[in-house]
């Protein structure tokens, strides 16, 4: 059985459990085949739509919580699979919860499948984000005073209004992940995906074949989850070690793992890079003409519906909180 096959099943054992419950939508054309004039009115009304999104400032996608990622991109977009990829200890996982909490709080149902975390680690990175002034040393050693937990209450007062899901599953398959996502939508509970992350979902039902296969498979499915759902899907991935090799440490596509799949499956790929790591100069707020300790850059590395770039971000010691940076950098010296 070649590879074209098996991916084939793999999506068609996808999709029949990602709809269980929805069988008359499948046998319905009419709900599948649309006629060209209903077509290109929906492209003219989504038009105007980004238009008056444009001019009044709000993101034409589901935001990110990074106003200028948001320009850069548009936001998150309904169908489209971003992977959201970095080095260990580059803020990946932390970012994530940024961007689950600026979208919950524009009204959009969140759904976050961490495969790595318990669900309770994440409950802790969203109670840091909204809390006021709590040290995450003090916090995670107990060490929190009673205006520190008036503080944290008031936060969890707010997180525990916001409409996020989390399934903390570390078994789960991309079929788990796609079914359960499937069942929160029918109810009105996923409007955007989080998975935390590619290296961790199991590969139940393509089990004998090597992992690069199984990536592909795994990557195509999320795609199919994004297009099926009608929903943005976030996926975040790990980098290769090849970096960790180069002098200037400049992250291209090729660092994914296992990167031909998913860098043709993804709409779009987004890369994040923090200078103080790896000792490097501070990025150069050209404006001021100061140095941004505290900055980091989203790498806008494929952008299926505009351009590439580099976007600056503030972040706190802890990672807990993220934030713009305004003026124009000067990454470290180096064009990326």
């Amino acid at each position: 059985m070649g590879l074209s096959t098996e991916v084939d099943i793999a999506e068609r054992v996808s999709r029949a459990g990602m709809l269980v419950g929805n069988l008359l939508d499948l046998t319905n054309v009419n709900s599948r085949v649309g006629s060209i004039d209903r077509i290109i009115e929906q492209s003219l009304d989504e038009a105007y739509m980004r238009v008056e999104n444009r001019q009044s400032g709000v993101p034409i996608g589901i935001p990110t919580g990074l106003k200028r990622l948001d320009g850069f991109t548009g936001g998150f977009s309904k169908g489209e699979l971003t992977i959201l990829a970095a080095r260990p200890s580059m803020g990946k996982t932390a970012m994530m919860p940024h961007f689950a909490k600026a979208a919950a709080e524009a009204s959009y149902h969140v759904a976050i499948f961490s495969l790595e975390m318990k669900a309770v680690r994440i409950g802790d990175g969203l109670l840091m984000s909204a809390a006021n002034d709590v040290a995450i040393d003090r916090f995670k050693q107990g060490e929190l005073s009673q205006k520190e937990l008036d503080d944290l209450e008031l936060a969890g007062s707010y997180i525990t209004h916001l409409p996020i899901s989390i399934d903390e599953n570390s078994d789960a398959s991309i079929y788990n992940i796609g079914a359960t996502a499937q069942s929160l939508k029918n109810k009105g509970k996923c409007d955007i995906i989080f998975i935390d992350y590619l290296g961790l979902i199991k590969e139940h039902g393509l089990e004998g074949r090597n992992r690069e296969r199984n990536i592909a498979a795994i990557s195509r499915m999320a795609k199919i989850i994004a297009k099926e759902l009608d929903v943005p899907v976030v996926l975040l991935s790990q980098l290769n070690r090849a970096v960790e090799s180069r002098a200037d440490k400049i992250l291209q596509l090729a660092d994914l793992r296992e990167s031909g799949a998913v860098k043709q499956d993804a709409d779009v790929v987004l890369m994040l890079f923090r200078p103080k790591p790896y000792g490097l100069e501070p990025i150069l707020n050209t404006t001021t003409n100061r140095e941004l300790e505290n900055a980091g850059l989203v790498l806008v590395r494929k952008n299926r519906e505009g351009a590439i770039g580099q976007l600056p971000f503030y972040y706190n010691d802890s990672l807990t909180k993220l934030a713009d940076v305004t003026g124009d950098i000067n990454p470290f010296g180096i064009t990326i």
